[in-house]
C-alpha cells in the first residue's frame, strides 16, 4: 500500500500543520538520564551521547529517512530505552514523525511480519471524524504548551487489520507516545482569551473554528511519536456485538446473525464458528406460535422442533432445564446422543456449546448455540468467555420478542378486540401469519385469515331481575311527579307575588303534565317530561329570579332538591340503579371468580354481560384447546358446576336483598343446547356470534326464553327463587335428572321440582322445561 494511500486512510491527509523528524527532544531525555536515571539508563545513557559525538546531524531536523540508514545501530540504541528489548519480541511498535504514518523504525516483529504478510487495514471510525480528530490533537497540543492548557487528547483509535489470506481480521489499538515531540512557535502568538478557548471546547467537529484561533503557519512541531498497536481484539469484537445487537432487526434477519457470527469468530479467535440463536418458550406456552421468525438454530435446516418425545435428554433440552451453559467439548465422545446431537454432528460439528436465554422469572425465552469443526475447541473456558455476551444476546433477544409482540398486539387491536386468554392462542396465531404474510405481499393485499371455532358445545344462563322494566318506570314516574310538585309550588308562589302571566300559564301546562304522568308510563314519556323541566321550565326560572325575595328562597329550595349532574329529582331512579349495580356487580364477581377455578378443569370461552341482570355463556370443545383432549366428561363436568352456580347465586341474592335501596329479585335459567355449533369473530362487530343458519336457532333461542310463559297459562317460567333449566330433548332431560339427584342429596335444592311445556314463541316451538326451587339457607 502506498504512503499517500496510507496517509488518506489514517486520516494524515490534508493535515495543515508542518512537522519535521527531530531527535532533539529524545536526546535531551537521554542527557537527563546521565545525572537522574537509574544505573542501566545511566549506562545506555552515556553510550548514546559518546556515539552522538559523531553523528551531530541527529541535531539537526532530519528531511530525508534514508540518512538515517548509515546510523542505524545508533537509532536503535537511542530507542532501546522506549522499546525494551524485553517486548519488542512481540510488539508491533514504530516511531514516525509528528503526524506522519510512514515509519522510520520498527519493532523486530513489526518488520517481521510486514515482510510475511500484506497488512490490510481501515480505521473504525468515519474517515472525516478522524481528519478533524487530528487536527483538533494538533491544535490541543498548541494550546496545552503555549496558552497554560490541560486539555485531554482525543481517544486512540481502533484499526481493524487483515493480515495476508486470513480468515479473521484483528483489532488494534494505535497508543501514541508524544513525550518526545516540541511545537516551534513561527510567529508571535495570538491572544486567545478564556471564552476563546471555552468557545473550541464546546465546538470540538468545527475545524475552521479551531483554524482561525490558531493559524498552521504559526507553529511547526519537531520531535518523534512513538506508536504500539494494542491487540485489543477481544474488546472491540465484544464492543461491535453490542452496537450490532443494539439495531432493531439484530436477531431477526439472517443477514444480521451472519454479521454477529463474523465478531465471534474474531471474539473467540476460531475462523469456523457457528452461530445458531432461536426464540423458543420453555416450559412451552402459547406464545411460542408467534417467534418462530427468530429461528437461526444451527439445527434449522435438520430439525422442525428442538423438543419434542424424540429429543428428550439432549443437550438442548438439559441447558433449559438447569437454566446453565452446557458444553460438549467433542460429540463423538457424548454417551447418550439423542436426533439433535446426531445431527449437530451430520452437519460436521464437534463441539458445541448451549445457552439458555432466561428472563427474570427464570422463563426461558431462547437459546444461543456456537459450533466448531474441531473437538474441544469450545470447552469450559469458552464458557467464562461468554459472560459478557450473554446479556447482551438475551436482551436483544427480549427485545425482538417484544416488538413482534407489540405488533401482534396492535393487529389484535385493529382487526379484534379484548379477547379471551383461552382462545389468545388462537387470535396470536392469526395475527403473527398475518405479519408475515403483509411482509410478503404487502399492507394492501394481506387479507387476515377468519376465527372459527367448530364443534363447541354452548351453556348459556342469566339472573335477571324480576320486573326490572315496571320497577324502573315507577322510579321515573315517582321522580318526575316529586320534581312537578316542586315546581307547581313555585308558580303558586310566583302567581301571589308578582305580575308575571307566563307562570300563570305554566300552571296549567305543568298540571297536565302531572295528570298525564299519574296515568301511566308511556314509551316516550322520559324524553318528554326531562325536556319539559329543563327546556321549557327552567328557562322560566331564570326569567323570575331575581323580581322577589320571597320567589329566589323558593328558587333557591327547589334547585337544592334537584341532582346536581341531572338537574332533575333523581331520588328513585338512582335507588333502582344503585339495587341493579348492585345485583349485577355480586353475581358478576361471583361468576369471576369461579371462572378462574373452572377454566383449572378445562381451558373454555367464557363471556358475560351486564342488563338488569346478568346473562353469560360458555363454550367448550377440542377445537378451542391449543393442548389436551376434550371429552364429554369434561362437558357434564361444567354442566353440573353451572347448576351449583346458579343456586349459589340465588342463595347470594336473596341474603343481599334487605341491604338494597330497593328490594329487587331475580329469577334464573338455563339454556341447555346438546348440538355442536361453531362461532365465528365477527370483525365488524369485535364478537364472536353462531356461524351457520342452523346454529342461528340458538341465538334465537337466547333471545326469547326469559319471557317464556308455561303452555296453558299465562304464568311467566322464571320465578323468584326458582332456576328454570330449558331444554328440548329426552336426552337432555335424563341427563339433568341426575344432576339434579345430586343436587337434592347436597341440599341444594327442594323436592318441589316440576317438569313443565312451554309455549309457542316466535320462531321457537317444542320446548320443555325443568324448574327447581333453591333451598335458602338461614
Amino acid at each position: 500500500m502506498g504512503e499517500a494511500s496510507t496517509r488518506q486512510k489514517l486520516g494524515y491527509e490534508d493535515f495543515p500543520f508542518r512537522s519535521k523528524l527531530s531527535f532533539v527532544p529524545l536526546i535531551n531525555h537521554w542527557k537527563k538520564k546521565i545525572g537522574g536515571g537509574d544505573a542501566g539508563e545511566m549506562v545506555l545513557a552515556r553510550s548514546i551521547l559518546k556515539r552522538l559525538d559523531k553523528a551531530l546531524e541527529f541535531l539537526a531536523p532530519i528531511e530525508n529517512y534514508d540518512d538515517l540508514r548509515q546510523h542505524e545501530d545508533l537509532t536503535e540504541l537511542m530507542l532501546a530505552g522506549i522499546f525494551p528489548s524485553a517486548s519488542r519480541d512481540y510488539q508491533l511498535g514504530m516511531a514516525t514523525k509528528p503526524f506522519d504514518p510512514q515509519g522510520f523504525y520498527l519493532t523486530p516483529t513489526f518488520r517481521r511480519q510486514l515482510a510475511k504478510e500484506k497488512m490490510s487495514f481501515y480505521l473504525n471510525r468515519d474517515i472525516q471524524i478522524v481528519q478533524s480528530a487530528t487536527v483538533i490533537r494538533a491544535c490541543c497540543m498548541i494550546l496545552n504548551q503555549f496558552y497554560g492548557q490541560q486539555l485531554r487528547l482525543a481517544e486512540p483509535v481502533v484499526i481493524s487489520v487483515r493480515w495476508g489470506g486470513a480468515a479473521l481480521e484483528r483489532h488494534y489499538k494505535a497508543e501514541l507516545n508524544t513525550n518526545f515531540v516540541e511545537i516551534k512557535k513561527l510567529k508571535p502568538l495570538r491572544s486567545i482569551s478564556r471564552a476563546d478557548i471555552n468557545h473550541l471546547i464546546s465546538n470540538i467537529s468545527d475545524v475552521d473554528l479551531w483554524l482561525q484561533h490558531i493559524p498552521p503557519t504559526h507553529f511547526e512541531f519537531h520531535g518523534l511519536v512513538i506508536a504500539n498497536l494494542v491487540d485489543v481484539t477481544a474488546d472491540e469484537s465484544l464492543s461491535r456485538l453490542k452496537r450490532m445487537l443494539l439495531d432493531r432487526d439484530a436477531v431477526v434477519e439472517p443477514k444480521s446473525i451472519v454479521r454477529l457470527e463474523e465478531q465471534l469468530r474474531n471474539y473467540f479467535r476460531l475462523p469456523d464458528l457457528r452461530l445458531g440463536l432461536s426464540a423458543i418458550d420453555y416450559p412451552a406456552d402459547h406464545s411460542g406460535l408467534k417467534h418462530y421468525k427468530i429461528r437461526h438454530s444451527l439445527l434449522t435446516k435438520k430439525i422442525n422442533k428442538l423438543f419434542s418425545n424424540k429429543s428428550r435428554g439432549s443437550i438442548y433440552e438439559e441447558a433449559c432445564i438447569r437454566r446453565m451453559p452446557v458444553v460438549v467439548e467433542d460429540l463423538k465422545r457424548l454417551p447418550v446422543q439423542t436426533r439433535l446431537e446426531r445431527n449437530l454432528m451430520k452437519s460436521g460439528l464437534r463441539s458445541v456449546l448451549v445457552v439458555p436465554l432466561y428472563k427474570k422469572d427464570r422463563s426461558v425465552i431462547g437459546l444461543l448455540e456456537l459450533g466448531s469443526a474441531q473437538p474441544y475447541v469450545l470447552n469450559s473456558f469458552s464458557i467464562n468467555q461468554m459472560r459478557d455476551i450473554i446479556p447482551l444476546f438475551r436482551t436483544a433477544l427480549r427485545r425482538s420478542r417484544q416488538e413482534i409482540d407489540n405488533e401482534i398486539e396492535a393487529i389484535i387491536r385493529d382487526h379484534y378486540t379484548a379477547i379471551h386468554p383461552s382462545m389468545e392462542w388462537r387470535f396470536i396465531g392469526a395475527s403473527f401469519r398475518l405479519m408475515e404474510l403483509r411482509q410478503k405481499v404487502g399492507e394492501e393485499e394481506a387479507v387476515i385469515e377468519p376465527i372459527v371455532f367448530r364443534e363447541l358445545y354452548p351453556l348459556y344462563g342469566q339472573a335477571d331481575i324480576v320486573g326490572s322494566s315496571t320497577i324502573r318506570n315507577n322510579a321515573i314516574q315517582a321522580d318526575f311527579l316529586e320534581n312537578l310538585e316542586l315546581v307547581l309550588e313555585v308558580l303558586h308562589l310566583t302567581r301571589e307575588r308578582i305580575n308575571f302571566p307566563l307562570a300563570d300559564n305554566f300552571l296549567e301546562t305543568v298540571q297536565e303534565e302531572i295528570n298525564y304522568l299519574r296515568s301511566g308510563i308511556a314509551t316516550d314519556v322520559e324524553f318528554r317530561t326531562l325536556d319539559f323541566i329543563k327546556n321549557d321550565v327552567h328557562p322560566l326560572f331564570d326569567q323570575i329570579r331575581g323580581r322577589d325575595a320571597t320567589i329566589n328562597e323558593a328558587l333557591d329550595r327547589y334547585f337544592a332538591e334537584l341532582d346536581p349532574m341531572m338537574k332533575t329529582i333523581y331520588r328513585q331512579r338512582r335507588s333502582y340503579e344503585e339495587s341493579v349495580a348492585i345485583i349485577n356487580d355480586t353475581v358478576s364477581d361471583f361468576l369471576e371468580f369461579e371462572e378462574l377455578r373452572t377454566q383449572q378443569m378445562l381451558p373454555h370461552y367464557f363471556a358475560k354481560k351486564k342488563t338488569d341482570g346478568v346473562e353469560y355463556e360458555i363454550y367448550i370443545g377440542q377445537s378451542i384447546l391449543q393442548r389436551g383432549k376434550f371429552s364429554e366428561v369434561h362437558l357434564s363436568n361444567l354442566r353440573l358446576w353451572q347448576l351449583i352456580a346458579m343456586c349459589e347465586i340465588t342463595r347470594k341474592l336473596h341474603a343481599l336483598k334487605p341491604k338494597l335501596p330497593i328490594p329487587l329479585e331475580t329469577a334464573q335459567l338455563i339454556l341447555v343446547h346438546n348440538t355442536p355449533l361453531s362461532i365465528r369473530f365477527r370483525l365488524d362487530e369485535k364478537q364472536f356470534d353462531v356461524d351457520g343458519d342452523y346454529n342461528i336457532r340458538y341465538a334465537l333461542l337466547k333471545k326469547r326464553i326469559d319471557k317464556a310463559l308455561i303452555d296453558g297459562r299465562s304464568e311467566r317460567l322464571t320465578q323468584v327463587g326458582k332456576v328454570a333449566i330449558v331444554y328440548a330433548n329426552e336426552r337432555e332431560y335424563i341427563e339433568y335428572s341426575k344432576y339434579l339427584k345430586y343436587l337434592l342429596k347436597k341440599g341444594y335444592i327442594s323436592e318441589d321440582i316440576e317438569n313443565l311445556k312451554l309455549g309457542k314463541m316466535q320462531g321457537v316451538r317444542g320446548l320443555k322445561a325443568i324448574r327447581i326451587t333453591v333451598l335458602i339457607q338461614t
